[in-house]
């Protein structure tokens, strides 16, 4: 298999993405915290090939998966992928941040 250079292998999973976000849903803060290992690299590589500023990226992160958080309930009646959700929400962030808007 060849990877492309800035891309890491993805981890190991036990746990699907959608129960990860079931559990955030239910008010569970470790599920947060697995879905950010499992996206944050590729969340903040979405925002800096953009925003091409590494303090901006991280602002992007942050309010991402704060939204993810906020909305787990939300996006569980939808039928979307975790990963097609998250890079949605990177997308509103840094339109807002370039906009010059608050964080969405």
């Amino acid at each position: 298999m060849r990877l492309l250079p800035w891309r890491a292998p993805w981890p190991a999973r036990d746990v699907t993405d959608r129960a990860v976000v079931e559990r955030m849903a239910s008010g569970d803060q470790t599920a947060v915290r697995e879905l950010l290992a499992r996206y944050r690299s590729t969340v903040y590589a979405t925002a800096y090939a953009v925003l091409v500023d590494p303090e901006q990226a991280e602002a992007v992160v942050a309010g991402t998966f704060e939204q993810a958080w906020r909305n787990a309930a939300r996006f569980l009646s939808t039928h979307g992928s975790v990963p097609g959700w998250l890079t949605h929400l990177t997308r509103l962030n840094v339109a807002a941040l370039t906009a010059g808007w608050p964080p969405v």
